[in-house]
This record gives C-alpha cells, sequence and structure tokens, in this order.
C-alpha cells in the first residue's frame, strides 16, 4: 500500500476518528450551550421578574402583579408563571403542572420537558412571595437531535472528499493551525479576538468557526454581565430609596408605629411615637414598649402592645406615658410573619384631645340643657320645616302647653295668633331662601298666643343657625304684658307732664309778653321825664326810685325766664372762639355801669399760660360770669372783688384742657351750714338780710346749671366776715391763631372801621308798628326827641300798606300783633318791589328768646330789639343797620369791571378738575352744553329786562351764576352774583350792571369756544 493510500487512509482514519469527536463534542456542546442558554435565560428572567414584581408586590397592587405575571407568561420558551405570596397565590398563567413540582438543579436533570424555577422575593430579609416559571426544554432535545443528525451526515461526506482534498489540505490545514494557535493565545491572554476567516466546512473550518463562536459566546457573557451587573445595581438602589421612603412615610405619619417582635421588643419606633410618649433622648429600640408606657390604676396594661400574637383589633384605653400624664389613646395591632418569627405592627393614635373636647361638649350640653331649663324666658326651637324641636320648662308654663305635645309639632299652629300666620309664613320663606330675615339677631315686640287662644304681648329674640345645611331657629320670648301696662302708664304721665311743662311755657312766655310791654310804656315814660328835666330833687329821686324799681323787675322776669329755658332743656351750647380778657372786662363794664361803688375795686388776673383766644361757649359763660360778679359787687360794700383765671390742666393730653375761674370778694360772707344750699332755686342767705339787694334767688341755681350743662363744676367758699370765692371749673380748647373772634362794638367803632362812613342819625323818617297805643305813644315821643320823622301802624296790615305809600328810612316791627304779625308783615314787604323792600327792619318783641331772634333774622329783618328797650340801644341799633345798608349800596354801585378784573374768564384749575371727575373725552361735550347754557341765560335776561320783571332776572342770574362756577367762568360768575344781588333789591333795570354781563359773558363765550376747538384738535391728532 502506498504512502498516500496510507496517508489518505490515515488521514481518512484520523480524520475519522477527530470527525466522530468533534460530531459528538459539537452535539454536546450544543446542548450544553442549550442547557446553559436555558439556565442563563431562567436566571435573568427570574432576577428581572423579581425586580418588576417586587414594587408592586410592595404595594399589594393585585392588578399590577396579575398584568406583569401575564407579560412573563408571553415570552417565548415560558411554559408558565406563578406567584404565591402572603400565603396563597397571587397571580398564574401557562399550564402549571398537575403534580407538585420541585425547582430543578440542572436542566440536563428535567424529566418532564420543563425546567422549573423558583424565587424567592426578599425585602430587608422578610420574604415578601415566591416566583415560579417553566421553560420547555423540549425544543432544545429537538434541535440537538437534528443537529447530530446533520453532522453525522457532512462528517460522511467529509470522509468522501478527505482523501480527493487531503493533499491540498496539508498546506492550507497547517496555515489554518497557525491561526487558530494564535488566536486562542490571544484569547488566553484576555485580548479582544476578531473572528478567524474560514473558507470550506471542513473540520479546521469546524473548529475555527467553533472558536469563533465560542470567541464571540464569552464576548456576549462578559456584556451580559456587566449589563445584568448595571441592573441590579440599579434595582439594588431603589430598593434603597424605596425603603427610605417607607421609613419616611412611618416617621412622617401622625400616629406613634412601633414594630415588636415576639418577645414585645421594639425593633423600630417612628418620632411621633418617642414625642406622644415624651421619651426625650431616651432610646426605645432594643427595650420592651412597656417600659415607656404604663397602665393607669386599675386598669390592665393592653396585651397588643406585648408583642403576643394576637388577632388585628382595635381598642381604646388610658396609658400613662413616660412622663407620667394620662393619654386617652387608640391602639391598632396587626400581626406578620417574618422569616423566624412573627412580628407586631403597633399604631398608637393619641386620642386625648378628642376626648377632652367631647367632654367639654357633654359638660356644655348639660349646663345648655340647664340653663334653657332654669332660663326665664321662653325658648322655643325650630327647623326649617318651622317644627318644634326644642321647648323649655318656661315655655311650658308662658304658653301652657306641654312640651311632649309640641314637639314635631307646626309652631305656628300653636304660638302664633293667627292674624300673625300669614306674615310669618312670607318671612320663614324669604329667610330660607336668602338665608337674610328683618327679625334674626334682634328684638322686637310682638304678639303670641297661649293654649287658651288669649293673645298677649312678648318681646321676641330670634337666632339662626346652620348644621350640615339644615337652618334651626331659636326664639327667646318673654312676656312683657307688665312692662307694656307700665310703658302705657309712663307715657300718659309723660304726656300730662309735658303738657304741663307747655303750659308753663305758654304761661311764662305770655306773662314775659305781658310783662314787658307794659314795661316797655312804663319805663319809657320814665325816660321821657328824665329828658324833659327842670325836675326838682325829690322828684328826680321818685323817679330814679322808679327806674331802678322797673330795671329790678325786669331782671326778675328774665331770671325766671332763663330757669325755665334751662330747666326745659331748651338751651343750645355752641363751641366758639373766645377772648377772655375782652369777656371779663365787657362783664366788669357793664356792672360798673349800673353804679360804681368807690370803696370797692374789681381786679383780674389772668395766667400767661392760658391762650388769648380759646374754643368755649362765651356767650354762657359770660351769662356765668355776670351773675358771679354781680353777686360779688352787689354784697361788697368796701374791699375788693378778684376775678382769678388759671389752666389747671396738670398735662396737656388729648381731649379738653380744664379752666378755672374764681370770683373772691371781701363781703359778709355764707355761714357754712348754707354752703350746700346756696345753689338751690330761690334760696337766699338770709331773707330778711338780703331783701335789700332784691333778686329772685335764681342767679347762683341758673349758674349751677349752666356750668354743670357745660361739662364743668362749681363751688363756694366762703367765712363769715371774711368773705366768699365762688369757683367755676369748665373744659376748653385751643384754637389757631387765625380764628376769628367776634367782638362787640358800638357804632361808632364800627363806622370807623369800615372807612367812617357819614350816616344820618336825625330827621330819619321811621315807621313804628305796634299793636298796644301805650307803647306807640311812647315810643314815637321817645323817637321824636331824638328829632326823628315818625309815623305809627297798629297792626301789620295797615304796617304793609304804609310801606306801599311812603318811603321810610327804617322800619321798627313788634313781633305778636293781630291780623297780620310782625313776621308776615316784613316777608310782604320784602317780597314787594315797593319802596321799602330794602329798608332795614328792626324787631321789637317782649319775647327775647334766641330762637325768637333766629326766626327774625331768617324772616327778613336785620336787626332784633328786645322790650322794654332802652332808647339808647335803639338808637345804636339803628344807626348800625343804616351803615350796614350804606356799605351795601356803595358795593353794588361800584363798577362791575373794577370788581371782577381780577377774576378769571377761564380757570385751567376748575377743568382740570372736572376733567379729573368726568373724564377726556366728556369735556368737550360739556363745554358745548355750558355755552348754549349762557346763551340760554342771556336770552331770558333780556327777556325779562324788556317786561321789567326783576324777579326773572334774579332766577337767570342765578342759574347763570351756578353753572358759571362749576365750569371755572369766574368772572361770570362773579358778575351774575352782582346782578342777582341788585335784582333781588329791585334795582338790576335801572343798573348799569346788565350790558356789563352781556360784556362779561361774550368775553367767556369767546374763550370757551377757543377752548373746546384745541380740545377736538388735540383729540384728532391724537387719532
Amino acid at each position: 500500500m502506498s504512502f498516500r493510500w496510507k496517508t489518505i487512509l490515515g488521514i481518512a482514519a484520523i480524520e475519522l476518528f477527530f470527525l466522530s469527536l468533534l460530531v459528538w463534542q459539537a452535539a454536546r456542546y450544543m446542548q450544553d450551550m442549550g442547557e446553559t442558554n436555558i439556565q442563563r435565560r431562567a436566571v435573568d428572567t427570574v432576577s428581572l421578574a423579581s425586580t418588576v414584581l417586587l414594587d408592586s408586590l410592595i404595594s399589594y397592587d393585585l392588578a399590577a402583579i396579575e398584568e406583569q405575571v401575564h407579560q412573563l407568561g408571553e415570552l417565548d420558551g415560558v411554559t408558565y408563571v406563578t406567584l404565591e405570596g402572603h400565603g396563597k397565590d397571587l397571580a398564574s398563567t401557562g399550564q402549571y403542572p398537575v403534580s407538585e413540582s420541585r425547582p430543578d438543579t440542572a436542566v440536563d436533570s428535567v424529566t418532564d420537558g420543563i425546567y422549573d424555577v423558583a424565587h424567592e422575593l426578599i425585602v430587608l430579609g422578610q420574604p415578601l412571595g415566591l416566583l415560579k416559571i417553566g421553560f420547555s426544554v423540549q425544543e432544545l432535545h429537538a434541535v440537538t437531535a437534528q443537529a447530530k443528525a446533520r453532522l453525522y451526515l457532512i462528517a460522511f461526506f467529509e470522509l468522501i472528499l478527505v482523501g480527493l482534498c487531503s493533499w491540498l489540505l496539508a498546506r492550507y490545514l497547517t496555515n489554518r493551525i497557525l491561526l487558530l494557535r494564535k488566536a486562542s493565545e490571544k484569547l488566553q491572554s484576555g485580548h479582544r479576538v476578531d473572528p478567524i476567516p474560514t473558507v470550506g466546512k471542513d473540520e479546521i473550518s469546524t473548529t475555527i468557526n467553533a472558536f469563533n463562536r465560542m470567541s464571540s459566546t464569552l464576548l456576549e457573557r462578559e456584556q451580559s454581565l456587566k449589563l445584568t451587573n448595571e441592573k441590579l445595581k440599579d434595582a439594588n438602589s431603589k430598593l434603597s430609596e424605596r425603603e427610605n421612603e417607607i421609613w419616611s412615610l412611618f416617621n412622617a405619619a401622625p400616629d406613634g408605629i412601633a414594630v415588636l417582635d415576639s418577645g414585645g421588643t421594639i425593633s423600630f419606633a417612628n418620632r411621633q411615637l418617642e414625642k406622644l410618649l415624651e421619651l426625650g433622648k431616651t432610646s426605645v429600640v432594643g427595650r420592651p414598649l412597656k417600659d415607656f408606657a404604663r397602665s393607669v390604676e386599675g386598669e390592665k396594661f393592653p396585651e397588643s402592645l406585648t408583642g403576643k400574637a394576637v388577632a388585628p383589633r382595635r381598642q381604646h384605653c388610658k396609658l400613662l406615658n413616660f412622663s407620667g400624664k394620662t393619654l386617652f389613646v387608640e391602639i391598632n395591632t396587626s400581626v406578620f410573619r417574618s422569616t423566624d418569627s412573627y412580628r407586631t405592627i403597633v399604631i398608637i393614635r393619641d386620642k386625648t384631645h378628642e376626648q377632652e373636647l367631647e367632654h367639654a361638649v357633654r359638660l356644655q350640653e348639660q349646663l345648655k340643657s340647664n340653663l334653657v331649663d332654669s332660663s326665664l324666658d321662653a325658648l322655643v326651637t325650630i327647623n326649617g320645616d318651622g317644627h318644634v324641636i326644642d321647648f323649655s320648662q318656661s315655655a311650658e308654663s308662658l304658653f301652657g302647653w306641654r312640651k311632649a305635645d309640641i314637639l314635631g309639632q307646626p309652631m305656628e299652629n300653636y304660638l302664633i295668633p293667627s292674624e300673625l300666620r300669614d306674615a310669618h309664613q312670607k318671612g320663614m320663606a324669604h329667610f330660607l331662601a336668602t338665608g337674610e330675615g328683618p327679625l334674626i339677631g334682634k328684638r322686637v315686640e310682638t304678639n303670641a298666643c297661649r293654649k287658651d287662644g288669649k293673645s298677649f304681648p312678648v318681646e321676641l329674640a330670634l337666632t339662626a343657625i346652620w348644621v350640615d345645611g339644615e337652618v334651626f331657629v331659636t326664639a327667646a320670648i318673654r312676656d312683657i304684658t307688665e312692662r307694656k301696662q307700665r310703658e302705657d302708664e309712663l307715657v300718659n304721665a309723660k304726656a300730662e307732664a309735658e303738657d304741663a311743662s307747655q303750659a308753663k311755657s305758654r304761661f311764662l312766655s305770655y306773662m314775659s309778653h305781658e310783662i314787658r310791654s307794659p314795661m316797655n310804656a312804663v319805663l319809657g315814660s320814665l325816660a321821657l321825664i328824665q329828658e324833659r328835666g327842670n325836675l326838682q330833687e325829690s322828684e328826680q329821686y321818685y323817679l330814679d326810685l322808679a327806674r331802678e324799681s322797673g330795671d329790678s323787675l325786669l331782671q326778675v322776669v328774665n331770671e325766671v325766664l332763663d330757669f325755665s329755658k334751662i330747666e326745659a332743656g331748651h338751651v343750645q351750647f355752641r363751641q366758639g372762639p373766645c377772648s377772655l380778657a375782652e369777656l371779663i372786662r365787657s362783664v366788669q363794664s357793664a356792672i360798673l355801669a349800673k353804679g360804681v361803688k368807690k370803696d370797692v375795686t374789681l381786679h383780674t388776673e389772668l395766667e400767661e399760660s392760658i391762650p388769648s383766644v380759646i374754643m368755649t361757649d362765651g356767650e354762657h359763660l359770660r351769662q356765668i360770669l355776670t351773675i358771679l360778679l354781680d353777686n360779688a359787687y352787689k354784697f361788697t360794700e368796701k374791699g375788693e372783688i378778684t376775678c382769678a383765671v388759671n389752666d389747671v390742666t396738670a398735662v396737656v393730653e388729648a381731649g379738653p384742657r380744664r379752666l378755672r375761674i374764681s370770683v373772691q370778694d371781701t363781703g359778709p360772707g355764707v355761714p357754712s351750714e348754707l354752703v350746700d344750699t346756696i345753689f338751690s332755686e330761690f334760696e337766699q342767705t338770709d331773707a330778711i338780710r338780703d331783701s335789700g339787694f332784691g333778686g329772685t334767688g335764681l342767679g347762683l341755681a341758673i349758674a349751677k346749671r349752666l356750668v354743670t350743662a357745660m361739662g364743668g363744676a362749681i363751688w363756694l367758699e366762703s367765712a363769715v366776715g371774711v368773705g366768699s370765692t365762688f369757683t367755676v371749673e369748665l373744659p376748653f380748647d385751643t384754637c389757631g391763631a387765625d380764628t376769628a373772634i367776634p367782638i362787640q362794638t358800638d357804632p361808632s367803632e364800627e363806622d370807623t372801621r369800615k372807612g367812617n362812613l357819614s350816616v344820618q342819625t336825625s330827621g330819619l323818617k321811621i315807621l313804628l308798628v305796634d299793636d298796644v297805643e301805650a307803647n306807640l305813644i311812647i315810643g314815637a315821643e321817645l323817637l321824636k326827641n331824638r328829632g326823628h320823622s315818625v309815623d305809627v301802624a297798629h297792626d301789620g296790615e295797615e304796617a304793609v300798606h304804609r310801606a306801599c305809600e311812603t318811603e321810610y328810612s327804617v322800619i321798627l316791627m313788634d313781633m305778636r300783633m293781630p291780623k297780620l304779625n310782625g313776621l308776615e308783615a316784613t316777608q310782604q314787604i320784602r317780597s314787594s318791589t315797593g319802596k321799602n323792600s330794602s329798608t332795614p327792619i328792626i324787631a321789637l318783641t317782649a319775647n327775647a328768646e334766641k330762637s325768637e331772634i333766629k326766626r327774625c333774622l331768617e324772616g327778613g329783618m336785620n336787626d332784633f330789639v328786645s322790650k322794654p328797650f332802652d332808647i339808647e340801644r335803639l338808637n345804636s341799633t339803628i344807626e348800625k343797620c343804616l351803615s350796614d345798608k350804606r356799605q351795601e349800596d356803595l358795593k353794588m354801585h361800584e363798577p362791575v369791571e373794577s370788581k371782577d378784573e381780577d377774576q378769571e374768564v377761564l380757570s385751567d384749575d376748575v377743568l382740570n378738575q372736572l376733567t379729573k371727575d368726568t373724564s377726556a373725552e366728556s369735556l368737550p361735550m360739556m363745554i358745548s352744553v355750558f355755552i348754549n347754557e349762557i346763551r340760554k341765560r342771556i336770552e331770558g335776561i333780556d327777556r325779562a329786562e324788556a317786561l321789567g320783571d326783576e324777579s326773572e332776572i334774579r332766577e337767570q342770574a342765578h342759574a347763570l351764576k351756578s353753572c358759571a362756577g362749576t365750569f371755572g367762568g369766574m368772572r361770570l360768575q362773579a358778575a351774575a352774583h352782582e346782578l342777582e344781588n341788585l335784582a333781588s333789591r329791585s334795582r338790576a333795570c335801572s343798573d348799569d350792571v346788565i350790558p356789563m354781563v352781556r360784556k362779561v359773558a361774550e368775553q367767556t363765550l369767546e374763550a370757551y369756544s377757543g377752548y373746546r376747538e384745541r380740545l377736538q384738535a388735540s383729540s384728532e391728532t391724537k387719532d
């Protein structure tokens, strides 16, 4: 046999041997690789599945677990999947083996064609579930058998070709083996090996391919291991985060939470439990819970807190915490199994505050029940349907119904009179619809009905509350039958008292008039006798005595009237600026005018800290000082009288300061036993001694009441034989330095300040109006003695008639007259266009009350003189009125141009403010309205001038003045004002003011038309 054949046969034998070995090895390798792939796949699948299922299992999300298990069952090669946990099958899919199967340790040990894998899911050392997955290996066996058949077939054909190609393979085989060796060495050294190129499918190529596959598989496994490692790291990180979240939730829980082992030892406690037990820095882990919480004396320690395996339950009990504080707690326990034993979760909720609130509520309910039952008022509560839900014992006594009979019944049918039920139903319906009711929260008086059907007056207070959308109304009802009876009695008594008071006031008013009117004639007659002179000394003495008696009688009347007004509350007090120094000086001057005592001096001491001008009621302060100084001067025959004024405010704070005025004299003094009664009505120190001084004893009583009404106090300090000190303390305020002070001046001073206007003081034409013939005779004679011409009228109608016929310098008008009283006569004279429409009218009346003075001035009179009048005072009043009229006439005849030339034709400030108040867009339209209004009013003035209608001119001028002021036409406003004043005196047509008004109106129209055009142009530019 040749060497070739030997070589071929040897090669063939060797080839056959190695080929068989290779086929067997390849088949075995494929088998191992398949088993390995199945095992690796099983491991990867179980690992990933456990990662996915762990979150859902922890949260016990059965829906998510079911879905995830079904997704696993749909993977290729998975026969079944089942998940067990909490002692039951949570989810499963696929064909689970009929018989209980144990996990297979290797694929080659599988006997039923399914590779069973079981994986326990553990968190923090605690098993949560068991995951079982079955992988089919039948496909692996089929693939392995098919591969073997193919390998054997290939080996057979290779044997045939080996002999033919053996000589070609020698060199090729050697080169390929060298490449394979180098690659193996490189792979062995740990370097990456690129696939070795192969040609053909012989054993060497197969080996090279196997090598290439092996190196590729090793590379894939390395990458898979790296990926698996990264996934494990990520899963571990997520698990740690989840664990931290769980502990955070436990610590953030509002309840105390602890985990106890089977021995009752604490393995975990959250912060709230430590806070609840007030442990401070004491560590609780590893110690029994009963070391920190004890049972209250007499009660058993809860068994659930000892760690014993008891059924889950909820219980309430009292515990003493670590600091000894008693807690009302609610305990919830749950037992779960761990790897080696069971554990107990304890949740402790603090119910102490709730328990205290419940106790307080029960206490309040009991107190409310006792209060309702003991209340003197009847308490009735109804719901939104009007049915009674509560009825107190007082209500039973008041209405006669028993609580059991009326509960649940419509309240209106039992307690409300039939005539009021419709109103109640409407009011209740309105309240339910809107939540508002006119009686809710108020006390009102109405009528209620008793069981016997009798109606009686009650006072009702309603309150409403809403509870869970349902309204409840409670009525507190009080029987006011007796109170109503007392009120009726009081009303009748008050009416009687008011009638008596009014009767007294009317009596005093009539008496004042009836006394003053004769006094006017008496004193006037005495004045006429005095003026004629040529009296003997005895006659002069009797005349002076008569005048002094008349003056005393007049003072008595005034004091009685003043006291009556104060007692009736008809005195009004008004704050105003007042100069104390000037007031005291004028009071002293008035007292000295009655007569000077050469042995008595008057002094004034005014503290420097007191402002020169203060805010107080100067008029009544003057009256008080007049009473005190007059008394002191009257009773002091020798010595001095001092009026001291001090500021007794200790610290200047918010509110009025205190002023103290002391009037000290050196008179006879007042006995100490009479000091407390000196301010009483009609009280005198010594009636016999004081009778020589006159008076009614009302002066100090009037002063006392005036001081009290002004918020002050008055008292007396006196010593017999030394003198008396009357002290008044009153509140006052300061005022600005520029405050005007009303100062009374005589007519000569007034004329000097007004520019020495020349006023005729004699030879006047005077109309004297009075219904008393004696007053007319005396008054006319007194005036004629002053050089005046006097006409008389006996009533208001005659006065109006004479005023229409003759022009007078002044009219003296009595107020109370028959036919037409003085006020009505004045109004007719003023409203006429006759000769005396602007003639000064002076009121003469015996009623000297301030309300009467105000009524006279508002009725058109110029001044007021009370009866009986002093001729000098009357003369001064006449001169003052004539001076005022003269000055006003001069103002009326001043040219309009000189008076209004400084006024603006168009005021930008007024128009800017008008723009702010309205809008810039509406200003041109409003100016157009103003322009049309000017034209309309000027046309009206022209028509009225043509007709000589002074009244219409006044109305048109007033309207023009008003609209000009609104739009800033200041010059036109001033001109229209002048025209209005002239028209009110029927002089507009005879004066030249109307042409000037037309001229100013034209200037105003031109200015405002131009302003309107500028506004419109500016608006168009913006657009």
